[in-house]
């Protein structure tokens, strides 16, 4: 190649070069647009997400805060606005909206809308996003214990057969004299231990129950209460009938003074300190009531002795739906009271007292059930069933916790029956006469030995783990979610016990 053919080559190299600079800036100036766009919006989701993190937070504090207050919606939309506005979202700005709606009444909804959601390095193709987070929180009250009739420890006294079997409970509800011994079946009514001794009050060297509820001032809490659910939109009032409210029932064995208290259902259900009493509506009716002596006002199921304490209106105003809290103590101090109080109670609509119901095919049934514990007095066959808890299925994966104390006296063995009527494992602790210090779990079992009373006045725990398909296993259960406890005996069963049943977790939680 000559000199002159080299030079041509390299000017017009030069040339496609100043020709390509031209389209790569060109190339560039197309591209750094959308770059820069998805570089903002990257940044932006990132805000988002972090605004909804945050909205997310704040509905949730408010649907826990709120759901509390129902089946009062309007206080429950106060307390979930004031709380959400107190995380940042306040349901006065133009921008905020703070929904809430009873899905319920122990479930509440919260949403949370912010139309103007902060928009950073996009503003200049997005003025703002509407963000919205939802949250939902139900509470869940103790479960419902021994009965899903309107009656509680009637004994023998209910005869016949229904749908679901026997009516006859062969139990009564009981509750012990103050110096009476905790070995003696029950472990909140009697201020003392002593194991062999009946009558502790006229023993030396007593030593403290700490399970005992007494007086701490002049007045103290119930040592046992009952749930009696008053349906809405009834026309009748209800009369809560007593049986043997005094000394008069079986087994009853000294005076023991018991005062029973009637309180209506509030705006706070998972606080029963601040209930009110109910103002009964038929006139000579005292709540609460001390009874110091026999009372046979009326005979129901059969049986004298009933005695009528309180008739529950049907103003919604005064008398609202809900849980009415029936509790009942012993009198504190009362000497040489070792004895034993067998009892019943009743709810049933005024033009039919003493009619049974049953809660589960029939949705007017004023139930009646323990609440948190019960303390009975079976007297039954040799094999006995009795109805121990109602377990629903927003319980499905977690844990029911059974504790007995000073159960099965006398007999064999004691099962606990699912749903469908199976017997079902369980793993037992022996907790000892203080329920304190647990002792070594026991292996597996679906059967409880109780043989030579080896569990007299002590505490016994079964574990049992639902399973996370708990609410289809027994959907179709006869009984409904009803689990039974059943005795084995080689005579007839007559044992002092006090039960409990509680499902292990937050009685108040997230459902979404």
């Amino acid at each position: 190649m000559t000199r002159r053919s080299r030079l041509i080559s390299v000017f017009d190299r030069h040339a496609r070069r100043r020709d390509e600079h031209g389209y790569v800036l060109a190339l560039t100036a197309l591209i750094i647009l959308p770059l820069l766009l998805i570089s903002a919006m990257a940044v932006d989701y990132g805000g988002w997400y972090s605004q909804g993190a945050r909205m997310q937070r704040a509905a949730d504090a408010a649907a826990l805060a709120g759901v509390v207050w129902l089946p009062d919606l309007a206080t429950a939309t106060t307390v979930a606005q004031s709380t959400a506005k107190a995380n940042g979202y306040d349901d006065a700005l133009s921008n905020i909206t703070v929904a809430v709606s009873k899905l319920s009444d122990y479930e509440l909804k919260v949403t949370i809308t912010d139309t103007a959601g902060r928009v950073y390095l996009a503003s200049w193709v997005k003025n703002a996003v509407t963000i919205t987070r939802t949250s939902s929180a139900k509470y869940v009250l103790p479960v419902p214990l021994g009965s899903p009739r309107n009656y509680f420890g009637t004994g023998p006294n209910v005869t016949g057969s229904d749908t679901y079997g026997s009516k006859t409970e062969n139990f009564y509800a009981a509750i012990n004299g103050y110096c009476q011994s905790k070995y003696q079946g029950d472990p909140f009514a009697v201020p003392f231990i002593n194991s062999g001794n009946n009558n502790t009050c006229g023993a030396g060297g007593n030593i403290a129950n700490g399970d005992y509820i007494g007086p701490a001032s002049s007045t103290y809490p119930d040592q046992y209460q009952y749930y009696i659910t008053v349906p809405p939109s009834r026309s009748q009032n209800i009369v809560v009938d007593i049986w043997s409210p005094w000394v008069d029932g079986p087994a009853d064995t000294a005076d023991a003074t018991p005062t029973f208290e009637l309180r209506a259902p509030d705006n706070t259900p998972l606080d029963d300190s601040d209930n009110p009493l109910v103002t009964c509506v038929t006139g000579g009716q005292t709540n609460p009531r001390e009874y110091t002596a026999a009372d046979n006002d009326r005979t129901l199921l059969g049986v004298s002795g009933w005695s009528d304490f309180c008739t529950i209106g049907t103003n919604a105003a005064t008398y609202p739906a809900g849980k009415y809290i029936l509790g009942i103590r012993t009198k504190a101090a009362e000497s040489n009271n070792a004895g034993l109080n067998s009892y019943s109670i009743m709810a049933s609509y005024a033009s039919s007292v003493g009619t049974t119901c049953d809660s589960r095919s029939d949705a007017t049934c004023p139930k009646v059930s323990g609440k948190n514990w019960i303390s009975i007095y079976a007297n039954a066959p040799g094999t006995a069933k009795f109805y121990l808890a109602e377990i629903g299925p927003e319980y499905a994966g977690k844990t029911l916790l059974i504790t007995l104390f000073d159960p099965g006296e006398g007999g064999n063995s004691i099962n606990i029956l699912d749903p469908n009527g199976n017997k079902v494992n369980f793993v037992a602790t022996d907790e000892g006469v203080d329920g304190v210090t647990p002792g070594t779990p026991l292996a597996s079992s679906n059967s409880l030995d109780v043989t030579a009373s080896r569990y007299n006045g002590k505490y016994v725990q079964l574990s049992i783990d639902l399973a996370s398909s708990y609410a289809t296993d027994f959907a179709a259960a006869t009984g409904g979610y009803w689990w039974k406890i059943q005795y084995n005996y080689s005579g007839s069963v007559t044992d002092r016990s006090t039960w409990g049943v509680k499902v292990l977790g937050n009685p108040v939680h997230l459902t979404s």
